[in-house]
């Protein structure tokens, strides 16, 4: 018997109900025979106990299940239309928050079903369903459709969260593993979330956020090697981003940082409903996208005022994330300061002044001072023309006090270093404040993975650099060579003789004669031999 003469086609609102109290809803379609069971047709009038699936054995029950999933083209539910699954995306399974009140078989879990969910409400009624209660927190809800978004920009939006349900699926440890396959074609589709998948036996890889581009002529192959890894990196680059809700605090100083970096700096206006420490994958899509290292994201909230989270990434993937709240107060844009700028692109000179930023135990501060020294390094050079020294950035933090509460603010102050004459060959040097001012106060901080940290600051070996024999090279970057000399005869040394020790040579010969007479007397007499 084929699979089509057993099943030929069940309402989706049946299998997503069970049953429903309206009755322009019918039940089923069309008369089939589920492997023995009776399925009436629309036209039976409906029983006082409507027919569930959960009522089947369990074993009839699956096989409907993946019959059904595999077998029907599309799915659509009537109340939800904004809801739609295309024909490539099959055994999908969709839950809205309105109807969902049946029990969740066991077995449909190790079913080929893929469960997404509309809504919060509906994963928080799946989990009490399911008695998944435990695994409520592992849920991560993606990006939905924003009001006035266009369909094009949905759409890159949909294809990155399905691709982001794959890669999630890899971090959950869970039987009920989310996955989605395909792209997002629907611009329809307006609040798809999140996706359980059963776990199986053959898992694949998940796939990266870009699809990989194969270079097609030799103008393609030079922008793709230009984004790959080399021993010696790039530059940085600085992405700046805004938060769905940013005050114009965070995005004046956002603007002001932004001038300070450039030209290794982009810098987007459009909003973007991230929460970095809670899913990070878009800011890693980004990072990938604009091959940037360093992200600066802006935002405001009731609960974090004036947030600007420092996001550092290694292989497109987060690194560290530290957090700073900006001063509303003491903050002081680079034009309110009337005076001459630096020029663009030029180095600045570093200053770090406090106890804090020299803890040997790694806290927030010394990680401060990482991401601002990652910040202003600007291009690598081997030699700074004097010249080029135009203005100094000083962070600075007070030491913190035993028992206090609070912890101590970070200072950034920028000045420009102004040459005057002294009479002297050396120049009178004097500073003067050139703006951004801000004080910022240390909130959330996520630190790196000592193995991933390790791999970032291991350095690759070039063809220039192969090992020597008794020639390394010590942490500073000295050349330190070793000598392996041969067995030495000390009776040929050449000692160091004292004029003091030396005897007159009159002396010694007088010595001598003495020393001749006495064994000369001590002698015996011979006798002579007899013939």
């Amino acid at each position: 018997m084929e699979r089509r003469d057993s099943l030929t086609y069940i309402s989706a609102c049946t299998l997503l109900h069970g049953h429903s109290d309206d009755k322009e809803l019918h039940y089923f379609r069309h008369r089939a025979r589920c492997y023995g069971a009776y399925i009436p047709d629309h036209s039976t009038p409906v029983p006082e106990k409507p027919f569930r699936l959960a009522d089947l054995p369990a074993e009839l029950r699956l096989k409907i299940y993946e019959f059904y999933f595999s077998g029907l083209p599309e799915i659509r539910i009537k109340r939800e239309k904004h809801l739609c699954i295309p024909h490539h995306q099959r055994n999908l399974l969709v839950f809205s928050s309105k109807y969902f009140e049946w029990d969740i078989p066991e077995d449909l879990f190790y079913s080929n079903v893929t469960f997404v969910f509309s809504s919060t409400e509906a994963i928080q009624r799946f989990s009490k369903l399911s008695g998944m209660r435990e695994n409520v927190g592992r849920i991560k809800i993606l990006q939905g459709r924003q009001p006035g978004m266009t369909n094009v920009e949905w759409l890159r939006v949909a294809r990155r969260t399905f691709v982001n349900l794959k890669e999630l699926a890899f971090e959950s440890d869970f039987n009920a593993r989310p996955i989605i396959e395909g792209a997002m074609k629907d611009t329809r589709v307006r609040t798809l979330q999140i996706g359980i998948q059963p776990l199986s036996s053959t898992s694949t890889p998940p796939p990266k956020m870009l699809r990989q581009i194969k270079p097609r002529n030799a103008r393609s192959k030079r922008a793709l090697d230009k984004k790959a890894p080399k021993p010696i990196e790039n530059p940085k680059t600085t992405l700046f981003l805004r938060f769905t809700t940013c005050s114009q605090i965070v995005q004046d100083a956002l603007t002001d940082l932004h001038q300070l970096r450039i030209p290794l700096a982009k810098k987007f206006t459009k909003k973007n409903a991230i929460h970095p420490f809670e899913d990070a994958s878009s800011l890693e899509f980004f990072s990938e996208k604009n091959d940037a290292s360093i992200l600066v994201f802006g935002s405001s909230s009731k609960k974090r005022p004036h947030a600007i989270t420092l996001t550092r990434t290694f292989g497109y993937k987060v690194l560290d994330m530290l957090e700073l709240y900006l001063d509303p107060e003491s903050f002081r844009t680079l034009a309110q300061f009337k005076n001459k700028k630096c020029a663009v692109g030029l180095k600045p000179m570093l200053l770090f002044a406090g106890t804090p930023f020299e803890s040997p135990v790694a806290n927030e501060y010394t990680m401060a001072k990482s991401f601002f020294t990652d910040f202003f390094k600007g291009e690598p050079a081997d030699k700074v023309d004097v010249e080029g020294l135009q203005y100094i950035v000083s962070i600075s933090a007070r030491e913190t006090v035993d028992g206090e509460e609070s912890k101590p603010s970070v200072h950034l102050r920028v000045y420009l270093i102004r040459t005057k004459r002294s009479g002297q060959k050396l120049p009178r040097v004097e500073v003067e404040e050139m703006g951004p001012r801000m004080d910022f106060r240390v909130g959330r901080i996520k630190e790196a993975d000592e193995t991933i940290m390790k791999e970032a600051l291991r350095k690759a070996r070039t063809s220039q650099e192969r090992p020597k024999k008794n020639i390394s090279t010590d942490i500073v970057g000295d050349k330190i060579g070793r000598i392996h000399l041969g067995k030495q005869d000390l009776k040929e040394l050449q000692t160091r003789k004292m004029k003091g020790l030396k005897r007159s040579r009159d002396i010694a010969d007088s010595e001598d004669e003495e020393m001749e007479d006495v064994i000369s007397d001590e002698e015996p007499v011979k006798k002579p031999k007899r013939g």
